[in-house]
């Protein structure tokens, strides 16, 4: 899908004109771009580059400092700070002249639910008269709840079925405790079996491995590292998360997981009534024949765990540009605003993670309600979404698609921006790019890449195209119920997920050029006359 400067008109009259895909004038739409005259492609008094430079470094950066400040504490989900936060995006929404979404409600731009918020109160593991210790030999990784009870345990290999590898073939775990071991198993040539690359499947994930277990009956997962050292690192890195409550999504009885274990080779060979040495030969084994070990150990734990729950309120912030004659349809651009609070005595500022994305998602509403003033509203419904709850879950965009202001079926096309602030770590010599993700439409990729040229083009274009949707944002919730997406993001750093995450170290120069190049694609989804192609 290509869209063009309609070139009858004046410049002061500038329209969008779909090209049909496949034309001659389609596939070379940037080259017949590129070759307007440049006082109708770049001046001013176009609508796209005149609403766009609404659209700056300064706002930028002050809505950055605002929400990384030891005002707002963190951010992190069903806190005060993070309510603060929230507080302060409905008053740039208003401020700014979007519409509410909630007119009914006390606070209109608030779409507001409740999570769980459980603590663990006890967790007791015992096996063959030994005690372990919480921390030190095992962690729950599942959500703090009660359990009681002595359980018999299998081992199941690494707790993989597949008609490539099956560890489950007559083996029986129903009403068990399955005990596997981390990862997935590697072909001769060092690729992954099952994938065939040297990147895992979604089947080694203990998520999956955890699907697995309970689809044929198990009443628990127990994960052993395959080695001490990532058992420790892991126990490390969670020490504060054992500490704070577990922030859950509230789902029917019948959607509860079973309860996940990750331990170490020396507590699941007690487990498993063997020795250390025994069970590392048993992996060795499946490691060169490719064949699996599962069932040949069987031992019992018993498990004590209590919890204590909360309802816990939290927010997503929502503003509305209602669009013309096709109004019922919608173009979603979401960032979300949450971060990881305090811990340590430490604030956890956030500064790329996300109040950079949030900033975006603010200026590029200011830009389409200052288009509006102008004599130009979009033909889509354009709804900003400031998500809650992202970093605990994804909680604040799951709810909203469960929860729309527009149906799914309706809505056009999702624009997630999280983490446009800085460069990936491989890129930090050559930081002047613009980077993401676009998942569902080849016709969205385009167009994207058409807009970044346009807008951005002294950046270098690295959003790529993906068959596979992938987690990590708030975009997966829209992607996965079949909305085209594209996911803004500029990549992992040193300072990601720590309190160095501070608004000093971003590059608002290029922030400016990409939320303009991200105003343009949302700008050409909102007024588009053809819908985008799904691919299979």
């Amino acid at each position: 899908m290509e869209f063009l400067f309609h070139s009858s008109q004046r410049a002061d009259e500038f329209l969008w004109k779909p090209i049909k895909s496949g034309s001659l004038m389609s596939r070379n739409s940037i080259l017949v771009i590129l070759c307007l005259p440049l006082q109708l492609l770049y001046s001013q008094e176009t609508l796209l580059l005149q609403f766009s430079n609404s659209i700056t470094k300064e706002e930028l950066s002050e809505h950055v400092h605002m929400l990384a400040s030891d005002k707002f504490d963190g951010r992190y989900t069903g806190t005060e700070g993070q309510r603060m936060a929230a507080e302060y995006i409905q008053d740039e929404f208003r401020e700014d002249g979007l519409d509410a979404a909630f007119l009914s409600s006390s606070n209109p731009f608030f779409q507001e639910f409740k999570l769980n918020k459980c603590y663990w109160k006890e967790q007791s593991l015992t096996a063959a008269g030994i005690a372990f210790a919480a921390g030190e030999d095992f962690n729950f990784l599942s959500e703090p709840e009660n359990i009681t009870g002595n359980y018999p345990v299998v081992f199941a290999g690494f707790g993989i079925e597949d008609p490539l590898y099956s560890d489950y073939k007559d083996l029986d775990v129903a009403g068990k405790v399955v005990l596997v071991i981390s990862g997935e198993p590697k072909g001769k040539d060092g690729k992954y079996l099952l994938s065939g690359k040297s990147e895992p499947s979604r089947k080694g994930y203990y998520f999956t491995k955890a699907e697995t277990a309970a689809g044929k009956g198990a009443v628990g997962l127990i994960v052993m590292a395959r080695e001490d050292k990532g058992f420790r690192k892991f126990a490390h890195r969670t020490e504060d998360y054992r500490k704070r409550a577990e922030i859950s999504y509230p789902s029917q009885e019948e959607e509860k997981e079973i309860f996940t274990i990750y331990t170490n080779l020396e507590t699941a060979a007690v487990m498993l009534s063997t020795s250390p040495e025994t069970l590392e030969t048993a992996m060795q084994e499946m490691d060169s024949k490719k064949l699996t070990t599962s069932g040949r150990f069987q031992g019992s734990v018993e498990i004590n765990t209590t919890d204590e729950c909360y309802p816990m309120n939290t927010e997503n912030v929502i503003g509305v540009v209602p669009g013309t004659d096709l109004r019922e349809e919608a173009v979603v651009v979401v960032a979300h605003y949450d971060h990881h609070g305090q811990k340590d005595g430490k604030i956890y500022y956030g500064a790329d993670d996300n109040a950079s994305g949030t900033a975006a998602l603010m200026e590029i509403g200011e830009a389409f309600v200052e288009a509006v003033r102008g004599g130009y509203q979009p033909r889509r419904t354009v709804i900003f979404i400031a998500a809650t709850a992202e970093e605990v879950g994804l909680y604040g965009s799951r709810y909203y698609t469960e929860h729309p202001v527009v149906p799914l079926d309706s809505t056009y096309a999702c624009v997630n921006i999280d983490m446009i602030g800085r460069a990936w770590n491989k890129m930090k010599d050559e930081p002047q790019f613009i980077g993401g993700y676009v998942y569902g439409s080849l016709d969205l990729f385009t167009l994207v890449q058409q807009y970044n040229k346009l807008m951005a083009p002294g950046l270098k274009d690295l959003v790529e195209y993906s068959n596979h949707l992938r987690g990590g944002s708030d975009h997966y919730y829209f992607g996965s119920n079949g909305v085209p997406s594209v996911f803004y993001f500029t990549g992992i750093h040193k300072d990601y997920h720590s309190p160095t995450d501070t608004p000093d170290k971003l590059l608002y120069d290029r922030m400016e050029t990409t939320v303009r190049a991200i105003f343009g694609t949302v700008w050409a989804l909102a007024n588009s006359s053809e819908k985008l192609k799904a691919e299979d």
